[in-house]
């Protein structure tokens, strides 16, 4: 992927990769809630929860690119 820069002055670039990580954190949701209901919370679970948190910080810095959104990440700790 191009720098973040690169993307958010590049509409057609920031809605793709926008949907990617939409995607991408829904993935990450469902792999952490079939853990969660396991009862299982090894390093491998952590590391789903640090890559949706990433995901989320990505996703909010493309959408308040320009002012044009203030997104809030927590919203996704709440889905899981």
């Amino acid at each position: 992927m191009e720098s973040l820069d690169e993307i958010v002055h590049n509409t057609e670039q920031r809605a793709a990769a926008i949907a990617r990580l939409l995607k991408l954190i829904g993935m990450d949701t469902a792999i952490i809630r079939r853990h969660q209901d396991a009862h299982d919370e090894s390093i491998y679970t952590q590391q789903y929860i640090e890559l949706r948190a990433r995901n989320l910080m990505t996703l909010t810095q493309l959408l308040e690119a320009d002012w044009l959104l203030k997104a809030n990440p927590q919203l996704g700790n709440r889905a899981a």
